[in-house]
């Protein structure tokens, strides 16, 4: 008989991280424990605590794999030939994150980890590795952008790093802020952690106007239009993101 397979360090992080967001389902943010996440997970607390050492690991390392989710997705769009740049970055305010979030609590688990006993609380480990795939995200939408600007298909106002962190920066600061009005809309009574959102936005939504002003703002080679706008619905929804 052969051995059984002994889990790798990252098979076994991915076993308790399922566990844990498990258990958040079936609690909530705050009220899981972490030997309800030993147990869901099949392994002894000093395993566990190989990897995780609090509460707050937990969260720090759920949002992580969030961000990963979401490095993911925003790749394919960047990449996504069927659409213009301007089309490319509208799509971003079109997807459902319902269907692109790692799990279904992730919104609410944001805002918690930006609050600063829970950072401090947390271990240095874990506070880096979702710091580092934060700007991750940063990162690829400024590269993105860099990118379009090279190919001439984006003309910068002036100097053309300026133009780069002017549109990362708005971009972000819009759809964050429009995600954090849209989940005021959600009953708080009703806020569980399996609660669909009130994702996609339609296309003819107060920010998708918004963004396609802002997007328009810059000079790019082919602006972004209605039709524009509905074609990157379109193209989302044949890439299983709307």
């Amino acid at each position: 008989m052969s051995p059984a397979h002994k889990a790798c360090p990252i098979e076994q992080e991915d076993k308790i991280l399922s566990a844990a967001a498990d258990c958040i389902n079936e609690a909530s943010l705050t009220d899981f424990t972490m030997s309800a996440i030993a147990k869901r997970a099949g392994m002894s607390m000093g395993s566990i605590y190989k990897h995780i050492h609090s509460k707050e690991d937990v969260l720090l390392a759920l949002a992580t794999k969030a961000h990963e989710a979401l490095l993911r997705c925003f790749r394919d769009i960047y990449h996504c030939a069927e659409l213009t740049p301007a089309e490319r970055l509208i799509a971003l305010s079109l997807l459902d994150f319902n269907r692109v979030d790692a799990y279904p609590f992730v919104r609410h688990l944001e805002m918690l980890v930006s609050n600063h006993v829970i950072l401090e609380r947390a271990s240095p480990l874990w506070r880096t590795r979702l710091q580092t795939s934060a700007a991750d995200l940063t990162l690829q939408c400024e590269s993105y952008i860099q990118n379009a600007i090279e190919n001439g298909e984006l003309k910068p106002h002036t100097d053309p790093l300026n133009t780069v962190k002017q549109i990362t920066l708005a971009v972000w600061s819009l759809n964050v802020g429009s995600i954090q009005v849209l989940l005021q809309t959600v009953e708080p009574s009703s806020r569980t952690t399996d609660q669909r959102l009130p994702f996609p936005q339609e296309t003819t939504a107060p920010h998708v106007f918004n963004m396609k002003r802002l997007i328009n703002s810059f000079d790019w080679e082919y602006p972004l239009d209605d039709k524009g706008i509905e074609k990157a619905a379109t193209q989302l929804t044949t890439m299983g993101y709307r």
